[in-house]
């Protein structure tokens, strides 16, 4: 079953460099929460990709995120 899911995949397409670069950070034990702000803050579509997921009802909270 995985095999008929995997095979039509022929390519994977990397992730943007700002997405590799919040791993990066938040791997990182002396980075900072700020630093990683800063980098998402400054990749529109990873910020709003990011509020999407934490507004969706599996994290969502009394209110949403802003």
């Amino acid at each position: 079953m995985v095999a008929e899911l995997v095979e039509p995949i022929h390519e994977v397409p990397p992730l943007p460099a700002s997405a590799r670069r919040v791993m990066v950070l938040c791997a990182a034990p002396d980075s900072t929460i700020r630093e990683i702000g800063d980098t998402v803050a400054d990749d529109t579509k990873l910020a709003s990709e990011i509020m999407r997921i934490a507004n969706s009802a599996m994290y969502k909270r009394s209110r949403d995120v802003t």
